[in-house]
């Protein structure tokens, strides 16, 4: 057998074992949650751990890892693969929390923390809460009504 066609046999003992060892890792801990257990790291990590595995120890070597960019003539395509999400997101979001369509503190992350701006509405978007419309409505001026994400205000 060559040592190619070995070495491709062991990776992929290696990543099926670790994605079963990852099932029963999870059945014994319980997780919150099916993708927050230590089973999915282990089952996440596996390829990186034999792929390193088999470059140092089953005659791979170092020399075809492809981690020098500035060989590359198509490392514009990696930066554009890198930049492309960042850019998508700040395109969709930037124009939906400056229109309202969004409030910032329903977002996962804080902006408030990169975007001081976001901190305290401007004096024309401020609302007030009514008591005609459902507990988690907010009426603003100009009469439209929005719903909060879902944060409760009050206290335990």
């Amino acid at each position: 057998m060559k040592p190619a066609t070995r070495n491709i046999v062991i990776f992929a003992l290696i990543v099926l074992t670790c994605g079963f060892v990852g099932i029963a890792v999870d059945q014994v801990l319980v997780p919150p949650s099916r993708m927050e257990g230590l089973g999915v790291l282990i089952w996440l990590i596996g390829p990186l751990v034999a792929s390193l595995l088999l470059r140092a120890f089953g005659g791979d070597g170092w020399r075809d890892i492809g981690l020098g960019l500035g060989q590359s003539p198509y490392w514009p395509a990696y930066l554009a693969a890198v930049l492309i999400p960042f850019a998508t997101t700040l395109l969709v979001l930037g124009p939906a929390l400056g229109f309202g369509a969004v409030m910032a503190a329903c977002l996962p992350v804080e902006p408030k923390r990169f975007w001081p701006s976001l901190a305290s509405p401007s004096p024309g978007r401020r609302s007030r809460t009514s008591s005609r419309s459902s507990p988690g409505a907010v009426i603003s001026r100009r009469g439209s009504t929005r719903f909060r994400c879902g944060r409760s205000s009050a206290g335990p």
